[in-house]
């Protein structure tokens, strides 16, 4: 299996377990709108909102960049990838945000709140 199936693979399993919520992502304390999750063996992934940084402006779609344990990075995922388009690294990275800032439930409290607020106004 070639490297770049394997990145297949393996974007297609994180995408999965991130919707499954089987991944723990959190914010990244070097970087805002970077999410990041490290494995049992000490590999880190990194959910990026864009692909490269062209003199200090960050362009293109998201991409997921898996760094070993010397904190180098091992593979790069982006739309370049054969399998692996643009519209999926953004659903990939806007789920992967949904998690790490539990968007879902924040929202739901704010639901909530408003339908406490009114039913004591009533």
């Amino acid at each position: 299996m070639s490297d770049e199936d394997k990145a297949l693979e393996l974007f297609n399993l994180v995408a999965r377990q991130t919707l499954e919520k089987a991944i723990d992502w959190t914010p990244s304390n070097e970087i805002e709108d970077v999410f990041e999750f490290t494995t049992e063996s000490g590999f880190t992934l990194k959910a990026y909102s864009f692909t490269s940084v062209e003199t200090g402006d960050e362009t293109g779609p998201p991409s997921l960049t898996v760094y070993g344990m010397d904190n180098k990075v091992i593979f790069d995922i982006t739309s370049e990838l054969k399998g692996v388009s643009e519209q999926a690294l953004r659903a990939f990275y806007d789920n992967v945000r949904r998690s790490a800032l539990d968007i879902d439930g924040k929202l739901q409290a704010v639901i909530d709140d408003l339908a406490i607020s009114k039913a004591k106004a009533s």
